[in-house]
């Protein structure tokens, strides 16, 4: 019995533990259904930027506003994380559609001209609140 009970406390437990998330609060509701692709990034003068495209797979509509957003990287060791921004999509999405989408990355941390192959990865949409 104390084991059953000690697994459904767990269980509790483990349900109430915060998502990390990717750019912004972690009281963000991420969009299902959505699909990404990053097609290019450059630096451009002092920023990092990146282009991509979104489709909209699940079986609803997303509600403006919503946001991609991502995380840029040294490299593709992904072990360095540099930071991450969003981007503001101000109208809906329906099932089956897809749009494009770019977001750019600026710091007065680190000179960004250092990481001239660096990425981009842990893209997602979510509603921000």
């Amino acid at each position: 019995m104390k084991t059953i009970l000690a697994s459904a406390l767990l269980l509790i437990a483990a349900c109430d533990l915060p998502t990390q998330s990717t750019v912004g609060s972690p009281n963000d509701t991420p969009i299902t259904g959505l699909a990404f692709s990053v097609d290019s990034t450059y630096l451009n003068s002092s920023m990092m930027v990146a282009r991509g495209r979104v489709w909209n797979n699940g079986t609803s509509a997303t509600i403006p506003t919503w946001y991609v957003e991502a995380v840029f990287y040294t490299d593709t060791t992904y072990k360095t994380k540099l930071g991450g921004n969003s981007t503001t999509m101000n109208f809906g999405l329906d099932p089956g559609q897809s749009s494009y989408w770019s977001i750019s990355f600026s710091t007065s941390s680190v000179d960004l001209r250092q990481f001239p192959s660096f990425r981009v990865k842990d893209v997602r949409g979510v509603y921000k609140r």
